[in-house]
């Protein structure tokens, strides 16, 4: 699925389960950050989107399960940093260069950043928990 495909379906909340992958996760957020005036709307796009996403496909959003305020941002502001370093690329480059990251490619790429278990709570879910190493 192409990226704006991804997207019009991203908002639509038409997103299949099977298609809401790690990458596509990447790109729906790079696509914001992009995209959108400034990074803190961007999050706010990108959290807004996972939440009804999630609704649409019966994935409840819980303390266990669903949207992670957590991950969210640490790769939001991951994703933005890039993007800051590399905002002369046209998107399509861009999101290519970012798939070819090893830190965004790795899901555990994050586990360097938080002790053990600190990802798992139901705090970390539902608020922003800044990295602890």
């Amino acid at each position: 699925m192409n990226t704006q495909e991804l997207i019009a379906h991203f908002e639509a909340a038409t997103l299949p389960k099977k298609a809401w992958t790690h990458d596509a996760h990447l790109r729906v957020a790079l696509w914001y950050i992009v995209h959108e005036q400034d990074i803190w709307s961007a999050a706010c796009r990108i959290k807004a989107g996972i939440i009804v996403r999630n609704f649409s496909v019966g994935t409840p959003n819980t303390g266990a399960k669903g949207y992670h305020e957590t991950i969210t941002m640490f790769f939001v502001e991951e994703l933005y940093a890039f993007y800051q370093q590399n905002q002369h690329l046209d998107f399509e480059t861009l999101e290519q260069h970012m798939l070819s990251e090893p830190k965004f490619c790795d899901k555990a790429y994050i586990m360097q950043f938080y002790a053990y278990g600190v990802l798992k709570t139901p705090e970390a879910r539902a608020t922003y928990v800044r990295p602890t190493r």
